[in-house]
């Protein structure tokens, strides 16, 4: 597509489905660097970097969606973006930090959370339901592993492949999660992101406890749904 300039030649346009598509680069940049911090020890920024790619997660689809552009191209592009900024990079970031000293069980706990969470991202778009993510979305999987790579040292640091290897077993599951408009149905769609913005900032510099909270308080709103539906099935 070319727009004529007054005065001058035509100069090429800018397809407007390359604005969601630019928002998942975003997320994938913040994977990539995040990467990086890791390698240098810097868990801190290297977490921060992955709640970062959350945002740039929602915005995409939001962007494709207000801009009637969304397509196959766009979805195999988060797709991939999603497996580095919430697959591969907190998987690095909680070997390093924690996991390089179990040796090789401790690799294969990341190896294992990289591939639970290529199948997730493989089935999203063959078991899709309105209302509830079908298995634990992996930006939430991702979030919840890196803050456990900067989460204090009072953690005990045998839980961490534990808690790893649970969330993914969670994320390849069929426990019913609440998508983000379930949870927050009575805002509008900017009041929640607005929200967002303004609190997960403030939380990893203020309380980095707090963001790990709301991630596990997440997580049990999935079990908690599980348990409902069983309790359900055994009264019939």
């Amino acid at each position: 597509m070319r727009t004529p300039t007054p005065g001058g030649p035509h100069v090429a346009a800018i397809p407007v489905e390359w604005i969601p598509h630019a928002l998942s680069l975003c997320g994938l940049a913040c994977g990539f660097l995040s990467l990086i911090a890791s390698a240098a020890h810097d868990f801190a920024p290297a977490a921060a970097l992955v709640i970062a790619a959350i945002f740039f997660d929602g915005f995409d689809g939001a962007a494709a969606r207000a801009l009637h552009c969304d397509g196959p191209l766009g979805e195999m592009l988060d797709s991939l973006a999603d497996l580095a900024a919430f697959g591969i990079a907190p998987a690095f970031l909680v070997y390093q930090a924690i996991l390089v000293h179990f040796g090789l069980p401790g690799a294969l706990t990341g190896a294992m959370f990289v591939g639970c969470g290529a199948i997730r991202l493989a089935r999203f778009p063959l078991v899709k339901n309105p209302r509830y993510f079908v298995g634990l979305p992996i930006p939430m999987a991702g979030a919840f592993v890196a803050m456990l790579g900067v989460a204090p040292v009072e953690l005990t640091p045998e839980l961490v492949p534990v808690a790893v290897i649970l969330v993914a077993l969670l994320m390849v599951s069929t426990i019913e999660f609440p998508k983000f408009s379930t949870a927050f149905g009575p805002l509008p769609a900017p009041a929640r992101w607005a929200l967002c913005l303004a609190l997960a900032p403030l939380l990893f510099v203020v309380a980095r406890w707090a963001i790990l909270g709301l991630l596990v308080l997440y997580l049990s709103l999935g079990a908690a749904g599980a348990l409902r539906l069983a309790l359900e099935r055994d009264r019939e």
